[in-house]
């Protein structure tokens, strides 16, 4: 029986004509948020890379007809800044460590390609794409405007070199003095010492590195996603057939009932939060061998 093939026999690494792109994220504070990208080119010679860091607003004002949020807005405000505008969440700054261009949409399907319909706007998620692969430049809003955002880096990476992008999301910045700097760097060092001294204490001692590399990947990759989900059902979304699926089984009478009671906590719809707690499972699994691997 022949092995599975694995990326590697592709041949798409031969000669190490690849780049590595590691992506560090830092808190300076609880609504500001320090974003470091470290592009490497393996290759013998150098090489020209376009480098997207991407900003966008889920588009929650095009899912309901009767209910219409104000929708959220991306702006240019400089050569290094994006200001960030949401109903809830307030206002924000995106900026960039150096002049860039930023190319604009929206954050909304392009119906005319996946279902012959027409746009809404000529302006849709995918025209990031096309104006960087394809050259349209009618793809992105010259109004330097949208619900999604692009910074576009277009750089040349010397043979064995690296090349660093900073960037910066913080809320209430009117002002973008200091962003960057000897202060985000030390903000940045301190934050991969604690990630560092949590792991050290987390992964069981007789790990190898390359273990050790793995299950940080692993738990990084948990810790990013979160697996938050978020259910809510609107009680007159129910009443009007919410249940259409055979499937599923329509609420009993009784459940009506405790929906409507005066002393329930859910009177006029049932909004759940919660997260997946399989994925919280391996993480206690390490900490339970942590301990019984230490001395006692």
């Amino acid at each position: 029986m022949d092995l599975e093939y694995e990326l590697l026999d592709t041949g798409i690494f031969e000669g190490d004509r690849y780049f590595d792109v590691f992506i560090e994220y830092a808190k300076a504070a609880p609504n500001d948020l320090l974003i470091q990208v470290s592009i490497h080119n393996r290759g013998d010679h150098a090489a020209e890379l376009n480098v997207l860091p991407t900003l966008w607003f889920r588009n929650t004002w095009s899912w309901h007809p009767d209910y219409t949020p104000r929708k959220p807005e991306l702006k240019q405000m400089d050569a290094t800044k994006v200001r960030a505008r949401h109903e809830a969440l307030g206002e924000y700054a995106f900026v960039s460590d150096r002049p860039v261009p930023f190319l604009f949409t929206e954050n909304e399907t392009n119906v005319e390609r996946l279902f012959n319909q027409p746009n809404p706007s000529p302006y849709v998620k995918d025209g990031i794409h096309r104006y960087v692969i394809h050259g349209e430049k009618s793809a992105v809003n010259p109004g330097k405007v949208g619900t999604k955002v692009a910074a576009h880096y277009t750089l040349t990476i010397p043979a064995q070199g690296v090349e660093t992008i900073q960037l910066r999301l913080f809320q209430d910045g009117s002002s973008t003095s200091g962003a960057f700097g000897q202060a985000f760097n030390d903000q940045l060092q301190t934050a991969i010492a604690e990630a560092d001294a949590f792991y050290h204490h987390l992964i069981p001692d007789e790990c190898t590195a390359d273990q050790r590399n793995i299950i940080r990947q692993a738990c990084a990759g948990m810790l990013w996603t979160k697996q938050y989900y978020y259910y809510p059902v609107n009680y007159s979304q129910l009443k009007q057939g919410a249940f259409s699926s055979p499937a599923v089984s329509k609420p009993t009478a009784s459940l009506w009932g405790g929906l409507q009671h005066p002393q329930s906590t859910v009177t006029s719809a049932l909004n759940n939060r919660f997260w997946c707690p399989q994925y919280n499972y391996n993480l206690k699994q390490l900490k339970l061998l942590k301990e019984l691997s230490s001395p006692h």
